[in-house]
């Protein structure tokens, strides 16, 4: 059974909406190999129990993403 609060992802879930692996994750959330990091909701929201804010997460990846693509 899912006990996630609504509108928060596990980091797996991440992974899975962004098609990387955590490594990456963990790089992103670094600031390497993006033009930026996750924005501090979203680190404070993982740092307090390993869960990412499912709406910012996909803002930032509309935001980022496309870099990605264009850099691979």
């Amino acid at each position: 059974m899912n006990n996630d609060p609504i509108g928060y992802w596990r980091t797996s879930k991440v992974c899975n909406f962004l098609e990387v692996d955590r490594r990456t994750i963990h790089r992103w959330r670094q600031g390497k190999g993006v033009k930026e990091p996750f924005p501090e909701p979203i680190q404070q929201a993982f740092r307090e129990g390993n869960r990412w804010i499912a709406e910012d997460v996909i803002a930032w990846s509309q935001r980022n993403i496309k870099t990605q693509l264009k850099v691979a």
